[in-house]
């Protein structure tokens, strides 16, 4: 069973994860990382313009619109090009706070000890996972609209975001020195 963040007296931060746990976070940023991959391959092809996609429509995928909002709600060109200048990089960069979760999870054993540079990587992993569950699960609709995944699912994904949100919030309470 978890044991939520503490500080360290080394300005680190260290959680207790069981064998399932950390298989868990490992396979869900892995999931993520992999969620997050495929866009990219329509980057242009002049070498002046590395990063930049040739279009960048919002998503129809709804988690993929959740992780990557339009930035101009009102006008929708400055959105779609504000998307294209910036979607590559911000995907690079979830994917990279996504990688150094998978490998201090993995590196970590029963105690995963984080540097404060690691620890903001791993608080904004879960949040985007968080996000993605979160949206699946249909969290931020107004209406009761059924979640995109099976029923004999829900259950299952609910508890594992309750578990994602108590997990950050135990991090992100160390990191101010909260007491727990």
């Amino acid at each position: 069973m978890a044991i939520g963040f503490r500080p360290t007296t080394e300005g680190r931060f260290e959680a207790g994860f069981d064998d399932q746990e950390r298989a868990l976070l490992s396979h869900l940023a892995r999931d993520l990382q992999e969620f997050l991959g495929p866009e990219t391959a329509g980057t242009d092809p002049d070498p002046f313009a590395i990063g930049i996609l040739e279009s960048a429509a919002i998503s129809d995928d709804p988690a993929l619109a959740r992780l990557f909002p339009d930035a101009y709600e009102l006008d929708e060109d400055a959105a779609d090009d504000f998307r294209r200048y910036t979607e590559t990089e911000l995907r690079d960069a979830k994917a990279a706070h996504l990688a150094v979760l998978v490998s201090t999870v993995e590196q970590g054993g029963p105690r995963t000890t984080l540097t404060a540079d690691e620890a903001r990587s791993w608080v904004i992993a879960l949040n985007d996972l968080r996000l993605v569950i979160g949206t699946r699960l249909h969290l931020d609709d107004e209406e009761d609209e059924e979640p995109d995944i099976e029923p004999e699912y829900v259950e299952q994904l609910t508890a594992i975001y309750q578990w994602l949100t108590w997990l950050q919030e135990s991090l992100v309470g160390a990191q101010l020195g909260d007491d727990q």
